[in-house]
Order: C-alpha cells, then sequence, then structure tokens
C-alpha cells in the first residue's frame, strides 16, 4: 500500500509540473469574460472572472463592441460575478463611461461583490456610475 501511494505522488507530482510548465496558468487566467444582451435599449453586460492588469485589454475590447451600438440608450454592467477587480479595472470602467458619455447614454453599476465595491467605492466612480 505504502508503495502505490508514492507511485501516485510521483505521478500526480510528474503531471503538475507538466502542466505548469505547458502553460496552464495561462490557460487559468484567462477565465476573465464578458457577456451582454440588449433589451428595449438597455445592455446588460455581465462581468465574469477578474478584472486586472492581464484580463484589462481583452474586456476592454469586447466592452467596446458591445457599446458600439447605437440602439443602446443606457448600460448596466453587472459585476455579481466579477470576483477580483484593481485599479486596472477602474481605468477600464472610466474609458468605457466617457464613451457612453459622448454618446449621451447613461452606464450603472449593479451587484459587485464586497471586494470589488470597496475598490468601486474608494475609486468615486459611483459619481460618474451609479450603483443600482
Amino acid at each position: 500500500m505504502h508503495k502505490e501511494k508514492d507511485i501516485i505522488r510521483k505521478i500526480l507530482r510528474k503531471c503538475l509540473i507538466f502542466l505548469f510548465q505547458s502553460g496552464v496558468t495561462m490557460i487559468l487566467q484567462e477565465v476573465s469574460m464578458v457577456d451582454g444582451k440588449i433589451n428595449n435599449g438597455v445592455l446588460r453586460i455581465c462581468l465574469t472572472g477578474e478584472l486586472d492588469d492581464h484580463s484589462a485589454p481583452t474586456m476592454r475590447k469586447q466592452l467596446d463592441s458591445m457599446i458600439d451600438d447605437r440602439s443602446i440608450k443606457r448600460v448596466v454592467i453587472d459585476m455579481s460575478r466579477l470576483d477580483f477587480m484593481d485599479s486596472t479595472g477602474i481605468g477600464v470602467l472610466l474609458g468605457r463611461y466617457k464613451k457612453l458619455a459622448a454618446s449621451g447614454v447613461s452606464a450603472f453599476i449593479l451587484s459587485p461583490k464586497n471586494n470589488v465595491d470597496k475598490v468601486l467605492n474608494l475609486s468615486g466612480i459611483y459619481k460618474l456610475m451609479p450603483k443600482i
């Protein structure tokens, strides 16, 4: 029984080493995503995962492609599935706010988790994009 456990540990160790060397950590970090739907002129955007330096460029592009729709009158950003956001995320939100405001479109933030809410609150972004 002891030999079997040692063999299993060695196999698992080799598998883990292989996975990390082959970039699985990068795959895991790519889980952040943006999903959006328009209903009666309201674009509801759901952010999932993390909004940080690593995911910001991809999320920025996805958000920009969604908010370019001229039929949008209001944007609601649902953050209930966003697990982490840093100051880079604030920059992403501010940039999208400026684009929307230039078109006369209002933006709101919905259901941020406590840790994300603290970052948003400290930044003062709720003055521009109120929490609903």
